[in-house]
């Protein structure tokens, strides 16, 4: 095994300063991501479980890696070894601002998937139940605009009804945006009441360019949705945060992936919400009386954490799993909460460590005369 960074060993926090805490010392040799930051430097909120910033990785066949959390040590691992995402040293600064974590990121390809069963992550799987809130931050870079909803990271699977929380891309979930943001939710697991899939969440505004990193959010408070780019709510002032407003006609696409099929199409006989809904209220009666996050009945029954592609069964509802929502690009950082951050938090977070501070002056040594 060759090892490229060694996984983090924590030490005690000594301090909590304005809800956001240093990160303890990642130990060891090996490459320290070419030129990123070092795990000291590096703050975020309290309330965050998990934290993947892609500049560790142990490399455990040739060309074959594995990702490393600096909160708990949490893995993510190769969905199919003999397909691996790749790390990737590209992609910083192509159009706009380099990644603020580092120079290393997880490059995928269409299908290949990033994973942690749910039992390896129990602070994040237990994200769950009718009181429990979430933020989901993910730094995002397109390689070339997507082909079709795109799934970047979650505790979501569609094909044994065991949805939680979501980021997703391209117009799902009958958001109107291409390349834009969908920040999902489910209560139920399953499809949303009275619907074929689950139509909770609030849709971005903006069209996402390729080349440029984007900060991405999804921030649950237990009353709404709602979606985050670079730390700024992404509403381009047709937000319908009072109702949810069933107004609009769903859309069809050729291939059908799950949650995310209705996209860039004819209309569909079944109306969905406002094309514009962010804040998403949920619950809002009577069409989605359910609010807070689905809590599996056992920890098999759940999903687990995934980057890249989910699972879904082609047609809906529970069955066989083929991979869906296949997103491209690159992904530099990866993080849960289980809180609803604040738009200050978002903006800290998304803006990357601060500055080391400068080392103290050297002493001077007084000799008496």
């Amino acid at each position: 095994m060759v090892v490229v960074r060694l996984a983090v060993m924590w030490r005690a926090v000594v301090m909590v300063v304005g809800g956001f805490l240093p990160a303890a010392s990642a130990t060891g040799g090996g490459d320290t991501g070419g030129g990123g930051h070092d795990s000291l430097d590096r703050w975020w909120p309290a309330s965050v479980v998990a934290f993947w910033d892609f500049q560790q990785a142990t490399e455990v066949a040739p060309g074959v890696f594995e990702w490393h959390d600096l909160v708990a040590g949490y893995t993510l691992q190769q969905y199919n070894a003999s397909w691996p995402v790749q790390r990737s040293s590209s992609g910083n600064g192509t159009s706009g601002p380099a990644n603020p974590l580092g120079n290393y990121s997880a490059e995928f390809r269409h299908g290949q998937r990033l994973e942690a069963p749910r039992t390896s992550v129990p602070t994040v799987a237990s994200i769950a139940g009718p009181n429990a809130t979430v933020t989901v931050v993910a730094w995002v870079q397109l390689l070339d605009p997507l082909q079709g909803g795109s799934y970047v990271g979650g505790v979501w699977q569609e094909n044994t009804a065991a949805r939680q929380f979501a980021l997703f891309l391209d117009g799902t979930g009958g958001c109107p945006v291409k390349d834009g943001l969908v920040a999902h939710v489910s209560a139920e697991g399953g499809p949303s009441p009275g619907e074929q899939y689950c139509r909770s969440r609030a849709c971005g505004a903006t069209t996402l360019a390729p080349g440029a990193w984007h900060c991405l959010a999804n921030v649950y408070d237990g009353a709404a949705i709602r979606a985050f780019v670079n730390g700024t709510l992404d509403d381009a002032g047709g937000s319908n945060s009072g109702g949810n407003d069933d107004s609009r006609g769903g859309t069809t696409a050729a291939a059908d992936d799950g949650d995310h099929r209705w996209q860039h199409g004819p209309q569909h006989a079944t109306p969905l919400h406002n094309d514009r809904d962010n804040p998403f209220l949920y619950p809002n009666p009577p069409a989605f009386p359910n609010g807070g996050i689905f809590d599996p009945p056992n920890s098999t029954a759940g999903a687990s954490l995934a980057l890249g592609a989910n699972l879904i069964h082609i047609g809906g509802g529970v069955g066989p799993g083929v991979l869906g929502n296949r997103f491209a690009g690159r992904i530099g950082g990866f993080a849960v909460a289980n809180a609803p951050l604040s738009s200050d938090d978002l903006l800290a977070l998304c803006a990357g460590p601060p500055p080391a501070p400068p080392p103290p002056p050297p002493h001077r040594r007084h000799h008496a005369r």
